[in-house]
This record gives structure tokens, C-alpha cells and sequence, in this order.
């Protein structure tokens, strides 16, 4: 028994930059689009979401595959060819974009906490949200600056290991027939207004380009070397398959 979850843990830890990957890019956008298209379409655009996955699982490839062969990320690449000035703006754009997403994302659970908390409140009215913000961002500071890749990317495979139980489940409580499923494969667009803003949302937010990059900086932060190539596809088909 020992040995049996030595080796899951073995197996975890080589696929380790794809789970990172799948906690990183499941934010609000994610939320929000996908829950406006399940809402107001049920399964229809589920081919919009298997084309992003498929173009996805490529371009993960492509960059895991370019910094696991030269040893440079994407964006030390960008500064080395392109000029000092651009990779310094591609930086400036993802510092920026993921503040935009950690504030979404701790909203989210900072309400959801309050939620979980009202019957341990007398008021009813759960936990404060100013103090669960000041300590969840006090704990999110504390690992910016002391945490490390491997220690945040163990966190990260325990919650997104909870997240897929918890999508799964979810999914046998609420899913359609599979005749259903089935037809939402099969590319359309309603001929609605708001129908294709929806999808290109859907795109957008799966194949979001600092997703990309982020690739890049893992799989470097991991020490893969060209020797490393058949786990860095492995990696990004469990990523995408997720």
C-alpha cells in the first residue's frame, strides 16, 4: 500500500505544471462565461470549449517544448529578440492581468466563506468581509514573497484535485442526456445577439495568451531538460484533458 501511493505521488508530481496550470486558468472569466453559455444555451457551444481545449493542448506543447530545449522562457525571449522595452510591457500586462484576476477570484471566495459561515455567526450574516479579505490577501502577500513554485504548485494539485471531484459530482447532479452532450460537439451559433460575444468569451478565456506564457515559466521553474520532452506532452495532454 506504501508503494502504491508512493508511485501516485510520483505520477502527481510529474504532471505537476499541468494541474498548476488548470487552478491558474480557472478564474472568473471561466465562471462567468461559462455559466452565462450553460445558462442561456444549456450545451450547445460544448464545441467551442473541446476546440479551445485541442488548440490549447498544441500551443502548450509548443511553449513547454521551446523553454524545455533553449532554457529560456517565453518572456526572457521576448527581452532577448525583440528588445528590453517589449519584454518589459509583456511583464507590465500579465502583473496587471493577474491582479485583475486575483481580485475577481477572492471575491468569489471571500463571499463564498461569508456564505459558509452564516449558521456560525449569531447575526446569521457570517464572517466579516473585510476581515476575511485583510486575511486572505495578508496570506496571499505572505506567499508571494517567501513561497516557492514546488510548494505553491503542491497547494495547488490539492485544490484542483478537490475542484474536479467537485465539477464531476456536480455534473451527474445537474447534466443533460448524452443525446444532448452529443449535439452540442457540433459546431453552431444561436441566432441571438449576445451568441457569438458568449463564444468568443469561452475561447478567449480558455486560450487566454498569459496562460501561454505562464506555460513557459513552469515548466522552467520544474528544471525539465530536452531529456524531460515525453513528460512535458504528457503534462500538457492531462492539463487540457482536465
Amino acid at each position: 500500500m506504501k508503494n502504491y501511493f508512493k508511485k501516485i505521488g510520483l505520477f502527481l508530481a510529474t504532471i505537476g505544471p499541468g494541474l498548476f496550470l488548470v487552478g491558474y486558468n480557472i478564474g472568473t472569466g471561466s465562471v462567468t462565461t461559462m455559466a452565462s453559455a450553460g445558462a442561456s444555451y444549456n450545451m450547445t457551444l460544448t464545441w467551442a470549449i473541446l476546440l479551445s481545449c485541442m488548440f490549447t493542448y498544441f500551443l502548450f506543447i509548443a511553449f513547454g517544448r521551446y523553454t524545455v530545449v533553449t532554457g529560456q522562457t517565453a518572456i526572457s525571449s521576448y527581452k532577448k529578440y525583440f528588445g528590453r522595452w517589449i519584454g518589459w510591457l509583456v511583464l507590465l500586462v500579465i502583473i496587471f492581468s493577474e491582479m485583475v484576476s486575483s481580485i475577481g477570484v477572492m471575491a468569489i471566495v471571500t463571499d463564498v466563506v461569508r456564505e459558509w459561515s452564516r449558521p456560525l455567526t449569531n447575526s446569521g450574516e457570517g464572517f466579516n468581509t473585510i476581515i476575511l479579505s485583510i486575511i486572505f490577501g495578508a496570506i496571499l502577500i505572505y506567499t508571494l514573497f517567501i513561497g516557492k513554485y514546488t510548494f505553491i504548485e503542491k497547494i495547488l494539485t490539492v485544490f484542483v484535485t478537490l475542484m474536479g471531484v467537485s465539477f464531476i459530482l456536480t455534473m451527474f447532479m445537474v447534466i443533460p442526456d448524452a443525446a444532448t452532450v452529443i449535439k452540442g460537439l457540433m459546431p453552431s451559433i444561436p441566432n441571438e445577439p449576445n451568441a457569438s460575444l458568449i463564444v468568443t468569451g469561452m475561447i478567449g478565456t480558455t486560450m487566454g495568451a498569459v496562460i501561454f506564457l505562464t506555460r513557459s515559466i513552469v515548466v522552467k521553474q520544474k528544471g525539465w531538460t530536452i531529456k524531460d520532452l515525453k513528460l512535458e506532452k504528457r503534462d500538457s495532454f492531462v492539463s487540457t484533458l482536465l
